[in-house]
């Protein structure tokens, strides 16, 4: 056997108890649940004894492809990552169990005479359950504690005896899609099953991390949980309780007497559920360890531990869990001296998040045509949203506001990746502007995700992309008699040339009608070209016309038009009239003929119907 190796302080094996980033989803209703819903019986998860083998009637850690639900080994790889079988980024704890979040943390060991660098026992001050996290978390109490009565975990390298030491520590959540509860599942592995020893695996709702200096850095939140778990001589499990944090304390809300499943205060079914390995048991694709830090592949009888909670229905709360660690203690006292610890380890942290759009079926419409409004509300958020709605600022529209469409799964809510569609109809008889606002609240979080600038309240989060607006342009068709006097006039130019060399590509341009083109004969000749050569030849005189309309609304109309004509001689300078002939442009032989005017003057008359 291999003794367990932690490394120096940059190693991976040292590194271990930081890796594993966690995708935070939201469970679709992949089950059909029959009979009571409890942790253990509704196909969320393989909890407790196996019914199949290859360890029929054993607590065990792998999965079984024919019984409902994931075990710890179709969660996590050798390394303790997120399994991802199909390599699409989308960890199997979601794509394929629809689960709402994983972890694992492997610790590292300080048996065999190594060095466990996260300890409690190491930093040689207090460090209790009821203690303060860090510096903020005793500001954070009421009365604040201050000065001496604050003193915060800290941690440090150390050695713990070997009942105390864990290895893996893992967790699990899910939501039970029959009513919404959050079920809580954790395993835990102890190198030394033999003596009595009390684990706690506690759950906050803030990031706590380990700080720089020895010193933790996060703070506890009212519904933060503790499961606590304390193990008989021999390693037989004796209890199991939950506890609440209730801003001062933990408080108990829940006991199981020992392995099996429990009711909850109120009388739920199965609220609690815990399980030792009766036997040996194959240790799942990680590495195990023995009390000696040898690496194993058995674990030992009651060296595993798997736990189930209804936690909403012990709580009455469903908390957004970020973060998740394990701790040992040196007695049954549940405030006794922490010893070694797990982690802390993250779940990602709740964020609600919406983007509303809003179309019309018409933007340009006729006074008092029927116009139909279309507000999609797309869940881009890693929380289910709870109670998604729309309203806008439009009284006639939201008297007929629905949802439409979108809710693929049918569980009335707007799982995170769906967008549902809300429509109404209105007959704007003038322009307007419907301004949409959606809202919804997260399942876990409990927070209200909408439009606003400025929260309201610590359980509203603004969001700018939960309003929407779209504009509809009322047309109102009329007409009315005018007095209007019109005229079309036809300009024709005729362009002589009267020097002594031909011209190509003759042009004529006019300030105030284009275009100015050529007329031609049926052969598409210029009428004015005699030989039918398609050269402007000395004495040729070509024809051009142009038509413009020119009117009047009850005013007369005195428009003067100015034509300038070009052509290119042989040498290949452009004849045109210049305006300074003095400093002509390159290439251009400056002709003061080469432009005439014509004005054009149209008289309204009065009492003329136009």
């Amino acid at each position: 056997m291999a003794k367990r190796i932690l490394g120096p302080t940059g190693s991976r094996r040292r590194r271990r108890f930081l890796l594993g980033p966690i995708l935070l989803v939201v469970l679709t209703a992949l089950f059909v649940t029959v009979g009571a819903q409890a942790v253990h019986d509704e196909g969320l998860f393989e909890l407790g004894p196996t019914p199949t083998a290859p360890e029929a009637g054993i607590t065990n850690i792998l999965g079984n492809a024919t019984d409902p639900g994931p075990d710890w080994a179709d969660l996590f790889t050798a390394a303790g990552l997120l399994k991802d079988s199909d390599n699409d980024g989308n960890p199997d704890f979601r794509e394929v169990y629809g689960g709402h979040a994983a972890a694992f943390i492997a610790d590292p060991s300080s048996a065999g005479g190594a060095t466990d660098p996260s300890t409690f026992s190491g930093f040689g001050t207090s460090n209790k359950n009821n203690d303060a996290i860090s510096d903020e978390d005793c500001l954070n109490r009421d009365p604040p504690l201050t000065g001496s009565n604050c003193a915060p975990w800290g941690w440090d390298s150390g050695n713990v005896p070997a009942k105390d030491d864990l290895t893996n520590v893992y967790s699990y959540e899910a939501i039970n899609p029959a009513n919404s509860h959050l079920f809580l599942y954790a395993g835990i592995e102890r190198e030394d099953p033999s003596g009595d020893s009390h684990v706690d695996i506690e759950y906050f709702q803030d990031q706590v991390s380990l700080g720089e200096t020895n010193n933790f850095e996060g703070l506890r939140t009212v519904n933060d949980v503790i499961v606590v778990m304390d193990f008989r001589r021999g390693g037989a499990l004796g209890s199991v309780s939950i506890r609440r944090w209730n801003g001062d304390e933990y408080v108990q809300v829940g006991l199981a007497g020992g392995q099996g499943c429990f009711a909850s205060p109120d009388g739920d079914p199965d609220s609690i559920c815990a399980f030792n390995n009766g036997a040996n048991i194959n240790g799942g694709p990680w590495p195990n360890y023995d009390n000696h830090g040898n690496e194993i592949t058995t674990l030992a009888q009651n060296a595993f531990t798997e736990i189930g909670v209804d936690l909403t229905e012990l709580i009455g709360s469903s908390p957004c869990i970020s973060t998740f660690m394990g701790k040992t203690r040196s007695s049954a006292s549940f405030t006794a001296e922490l010893k070694d610890f797990a982690g802390p380890q993250g779940f990602d942290v709740c964020q609600p998040s919406t983007d509303l759009a809003a179309s019309a079926s018409a933007t340009t419409t006729h006074s008092g045509d029927s116009v139909t409004l279309t507000f999609t509300e797309g869940n881009d958020g890693n929380e289910t949203l709870l109670n998604p709605s729309v309203t806008t600022d439009n009284a006639a529209c939201n008297s007929n506001l629905a949802y439409s469409s979108g809710d693929t799964d049918l569980d009335g809510k707007l799982d995170s990746g769906e967008t549902w569609s809300f429509t109404c109809t209105i007959s704007p008889t003038a322009d307007t502007t419907v301004t949409a606002t959606g809202s919804g609240v997260g399942e876990l979080s409990g927070k209200t995700v909408t439009f606003c600038t400025e929260p309201p309240n610590a359980n509203t989060i603004c969001d700018a992309d939960e309003q929407a607006s779209v504009a509809i342009d009322v047309m109102s068709p009329s007409t009315a008699l005018v007095k209007k006097a019109s005229v079309t006039v036809t300009y024709r130019y005729e362009e002589t040339n009267d020097g002594d060399g031909p011209l190509s590509s003759p042009t004529v341009t006019d300030n105030n009608c284009t275009p100015v083109t050529a007329v031609v004969d049926s052969n598409g000749k210029n009428q004015g070209d005699a030989d039918l050569d398609g050269v402007f030849d000395p004495l040729e005189t070509w024809l051009f016309a142009c038509s413009r309309s020119a009117s009047t609304l009850g005013a007369d109309v005195d428009v003067t038009n100015i034509a300038v004509g070009s052509g290119v001689d042989s040498l290949n300078s452009t004849v045109t009239f210049c305006t300074d002939p003095a400093n002509p442009p390159a290439n251009t032989i400056c002709d003061q003929d080469e432009r005439d005017r014509v004005r054009v003057q149209v008289t309204h008359l009065p009492g003329g119907a136009g």
